[in-house]
């Protein structure tokens, strides 16, 4: 089977959060991600960057309702033809207040919770929880409370939790105002205090 070209493609895409408003959030996007490319989305607060991003992984129509007109595609596929759950393994996204998806006893169980959700054989779990805490240095921190940690330290848990499900697409929401940036060819995330974190385009192998 032919790789999509795309990871993301969308075509004259338009969203209003109500049906009867006439203003629209998002009008006549047109957008191609292609594997392997890092895209910054920068703009002034309510121009649209985080309904964008809710447009990827299916929360826009399908939580959001509203109004949505022309198509995104994600690995070739329409999110409108996808249900959130289906798109979980594909789409991984981590908000601007990662405290909101931080909801577990310990940074460990934070990480195995989506792993769980895929029905992954419990040895698989806990390879994947000790490799991804290793890469993102979270070792020490697997069983920490989640709510007791720093805000940077609970920026890389809810990175870990999403990486370690292994999407073919990774959203940082509002990465201006959070410890990490992005880096380097191969994708090396790197905190403010000079720890790199080297990330993969692909982290998990899915043959």
């Amino acid at each position: 089977m032919t790789a999509p070209l795309w990871v993301v493609e969308t075509d004259r895409l338009g969203y209003a959060y109500r049906k009867e408003d006439a203003n629209l959030a998002l009008d006549g996007v047109d957008l191609r991600i292609a594997p392997g490319e890092y895209l910054l989305v920068c703009g002034a607060s309510g121009s649209g960057k985080s309904t964008l991003c809710r447009t990827f992984n299916g929360l826009i129509p399908h939580f959001y309702g509203g109004r949505l007109h022309g198509d995104v595609r994600v690995a070739g596929k329409s999110t409108a033809e996808q249900s959130v759950a289906g798109l979980f393994e594909r789409v991984g996204m981590v908000f601007q207040n990662p405290e909101t998806q931080l909801f577990n006893s310990s940074v460990a169980r934070e990480i195995a919770f989506g792993l769980e959700s895929l029905g992954l054989p419990r040895a698989d779990i806990q390879k994947r929880i000790f490799a991804t805490a290793q890469i993102l240095n979270l070792s020490e921190l697997l069983e920490r409370n989640p709510q007791e940690l720093s805000g940077g330290e609970q920026q890389l848990a809810a990175i870990a939790a999403v990486l370690a499900i292994g999407p073919q697409l990774l959203v940082l929401a509002e990465g201006s105002g959070t410890s990490w940036t992005l880096n380097g060819p191969e994708g090396s995330l790197w905190s403010r205090d000079g720890r790199p974190c080297g990330i993969t385009r692909r982290f998990w192998d899915r043959s």
